[in-house]
């Protein structure tokens, strides 16, 4: 079977320049001023947050903040931050994800703690996606797709993208799976057919009017972590696996359902919610969290994959799932520089991988 993963690079050949990340930071700001600013979502003052990140580029760069690298890669992260903004840098050259990583660091040395971390990087998400999302114009880059294109894409089994956009989906009619979710698909709290608004907490009922800006409340990940971009990523997975086996425990099992019925007057909410939970799905077996499988059938794959438009200096977890694929065949990579032919060498060994320029490409289409 041949499948193909495709980058943010397919969006920037056709949809040009605005797609760039530079270009991205800079929409992001002037958003900021816009007459239909939707501060609803994330408060105006958000971008004078990102100033300050950017600010504590030196200061990390000088080795303050080493000691607050401390969670899983973060080591490693940190020694290619420091390697990749050695120089002066200037805000719209800096990584949008790596604003991710910055917040988490500053946040650790300054103790600003949960739940504010996690709203501010929520707001630094919206922030970007706002700008990405270019007011619905990203959606229309379809309109620029020859011909060639769709006839190359349909000869694949399967569709793999790490963009956020349904340009492809609507392109050629058929399934994409969207790796780090997309515009179109409301994130669990926000998702009326999850179980999570089968609860008695309902987060929609406290959630403003979504109209028009669906996509910033999406599953879109966006995380400078390839490791927290795969667990945001799986984490419905999960969740609906682990719920299944207590609702056949509490269906089956007398002993265990007399357990588990002691939770529901629980003092801890998440016992509470988890107790809530099995006896929803008790009542109805189709209720379930929000899930975005296409993560885990990547790593589901046989024969052959091709990857295009995608930059090995990121998403490292993707890489990962490719490399412990073991039914992969034979991968063909197209690149844009011959220097990430290297570093793709370095992520992705023992497999047969084929090499081709990525413009050669394009003018075929």
């Amino acid at each position: 079977m041949n499948h193909i993963l495709i980058g943010n690079g397919l969006i920037i050949q056709y949809g040009g320049s605005d797609y760039l990340n530079d270009r991205i930071i800079e929409r992001a700001f002037e958003l900021l001023n816009s007459e239909d600013f939707p501060g609803f979502a994330f408060p105006v003052e958000i971008g004078d947050w990102i100033k300050l990140l950017h600010l504590t580029i030196p200061e990390i760069i000088h080795g303050e903040f080493d000691h607050y690298a401390v969670i899983g890669n973060e080591k490693n992260d940190l020694l290619s931050f420091k390697n990749r903004y050695k120089n002066t840098t200037a805000i719209n050259q800096v990584g949008f994800e790596d604003f991710f990583f910055i917040h988490q660091l500053y946040c650790r040395k300054n103790k600003v703690d949960n739940p504010d971390r996690f709203y501010i990087q929520e707001h630094i998400k919206r922030f970007f996606i706002h700008s990405i999302y270019n007011s619905g114009k990203i959606n229309q880059v379809m309109k620029s797709f020859p011909s060639g294109l769709k006839t190359y894409l349909l000869n694949f089994d399967s569709i793999f993208t790490t963009n956020y956009d349904s340009n492809l989906e609507r392109f050629i009619g058929t399934k994409i799976f969207y790796l780090h979710g997309a515009f179109h698909f409301l994130d669990d709290p926000y998702d009326p057919k999850s179980l999570r608004n089968y609860l008695s907490d309902r987060p929609l009922d406290s959630a403003p009017d979504l109209t028009g800006y669906e996509y910033l409340f999406s599953n879109c990940i966006s995380y400078s972590s390839g490791e927290l971009k795969d667990s945001k990523g799986t984490q419905g997975k999960l969740a609906n696996e682990a719920l299944e086996k207590f609702r056949v425990a509490f269906q089956n099992d007398p002993k265990l359902k007399a357990e588990i019925s002691k939770w529901g007057k629980a003092d801890n909410s998440l016992v509470n919610k988890l107790y809530e939970s099995i006896v929803k799905s008790s009542e109805d077996n189709n209720l379930k969290y929000s899930d975005n499988h296409s993560i885990s059938n990547l790593s589901d794959i046989k024969g052959n994959l091709t990857i295009l438009g995608l930059s090995p200096f990121n998403d490292s977890h993707i890489f990962k799932r490719i490399q412990e694929n073991g039914e992969l065949k034979k991968i063909t990579y197209f690149f844009y520089d011959k220097s990430d032919c290297e570093i793709l060498k370095s992520k992705i060994k023992g497999k047969e991988i084929a090499y081709k320029d990525v413009t050669q490409l394009w003018k075929s289409f």
